[in-house]
């Protein structure tokens, strides 16, 4: 089975720089990059993840 998705979330997700080399070597080492595009990616971002992830259970 294992892993085949990254999730990124947090304030270091408004670093541009960090981001794109996340998404650079997750897709290198053959995983898929995964980052919200609606909401924030700073703590309203986190947030919203625990409520979603709250909520499927």
């Amino acid at each position: 089975m294992g892993i085949k998705r990254v999730g990124f979330s947090g304030g270091v997700g408004y670093n541009k720089i960090i981001t794109e080399y996340l998404q650079q070597f997750t897709k290198r080492i053959g995983l898929e990059f995964l980052m919200h595009e609606r909401i924030a990616p700073g703590d309203a971002g986190i947030s919203a993840g625990q409520l979603f992830y709250a909520g499927g259970r």
